[in-house]
């Protein structure tokens, strides 16, 4: 309110026709409805006058009263006003230097070299090792546009049969000798889907060059309910340490897997992987477009280890160990 007294006074007897003096309060309301000036004339006038005259000087110096106490409740309410702005000015300068410093932590984890970046390209380099390989067999493979925790279809056009993969790659993990231990982060909710449709499988892969030069991958290849059957029995003759798991119902979604990587074996969870490690089972034949380029070589490799050097027959391929080795294949 911009008004002065003088004002303010004015239109008490202009507008309302009353007199300023005459012991009556009046309310002054700004046009945003949130402050009021109160104009109280006579407030502190206690004491009756003897003469229409001794009422006029007491009103008067009630008047200057009221005045000076309306300043001083101005001057209240403008310093509230300034530091609300301060405040909320300082808020968010805050705000803003804290979305800054955020913005600039995220720079920082996804920059070359970063844990974050380095996750990053492990992740996709063995997405695409795992997709090379299923081409490699004569399955089509694609990723899907939305990432809802499938990273591959694999589809057998011959049988019609549509198949799909998540792919999860560790990286340097802790070496002891010759023997590799990695972790690997899962889903409790991909592991506990209930069966129909397309198969899930779960293709776990690790670097190995840095314990074999000759091999740059170790593999395991396993549907899902397979692998969640390894998680929930717990192995014959073998006691766990520490404390129980936690229930699927009270455990969170994430669970991470611990796997021992050694030349033959891959244990997790107190079982042996050894069915499924490195090797493509019988739900995985090598499918008819690459069958005469993968195939029959493998046969003519087995007939001159059967002493019959020379034979072409191409025998029907049910499992065949493979090895990755860096883009080319190593097969027993």
């Amino acid at each position: 309110m911009r008004k002065s007294f003088d004002t303010l006074g004015a239109i008490v007897r202009e507008q309302i026709k009353r007199d300023v003096l005459d012991g009556a309060l009046f309310v002054f309301v700004g046009r945003d409805r949130r402050r009021d000036f109160v104009f109280d004339a006579c407030a502190d006038s206690k004491q009756p006058s003897a003469s229409p005259s001794s009422t006029r000087e007491d009103a008067g110096r009630s008047l200057e009263r009221g005045a000076d106490e309306l300043v001083v409740r101005h001057a209240i309410e403008h310093h509230r006003t300034v530091a609300t702005k301060k405040a909320a000015t300082k808020k968010a300068a805050v705000r803003k230097g804290a979305a800054k410093k955020t913005a600039a932590k995220k720079r920082a984890r996804v920059a070359p070299g970063a844990p974050l970046t380095q996750d990053l390209y492990t992740g996709m380099s063995g997405q695409f090792a795992a997709m090379s390989e299923f081409l490699w067999r004569g399955y089509n493979v694609a990723i899907p546009a939305v990432d809802v925790g499938e990273d591959i279809f694999v589809v057998e056009a011959e049988n019609n049969v549509l198949r799909r993969v998540q792919v999860k790659t560790a990286g340097t993990g802790t070496r002891a000798g010759n023997d590799k231990t990695v972790q690997f982060g899962l889903s409790r909710g991909q592991l506990n889907l209930p069966a129909g449709g397309s198969e899930l499988y779960f293709m776990l892969l690790t670097r190995w060059d840095d314990v074999d030069p000759a091999r740059a991958w170790r593999f395991i290849l396993i549907r899902s309910d397979h692998l969640n059957r390894f998680r929930l029995t717990p192995p014959a003759g073998v006691r766990r340490r520490g404390r129980p798991p936690l229930a699927d119902a009270t455990a969170g979604d994430d669970l991470t897997m611990k796997v021992l990587f050694t030349a033959a074996d891959a244990t997790a969870w107190g079982h042996s992987m050894a069915a499924y490690l490195d090797c493509w089972s019988a739900e995985w034949p090598v499918a008819s477009p690459m069958r005469a380029r993968v195939q029959a070589p493998l046969a003519v490799l087995a007939a001159a280890a059967a002493g019959a050097p020379g034979a072409t027959a191409a025998a029907p391929l049910v499992a065949t160990p493979v090895t990755l080795t860096g883009g080319a294949l190593a097969r027993s």
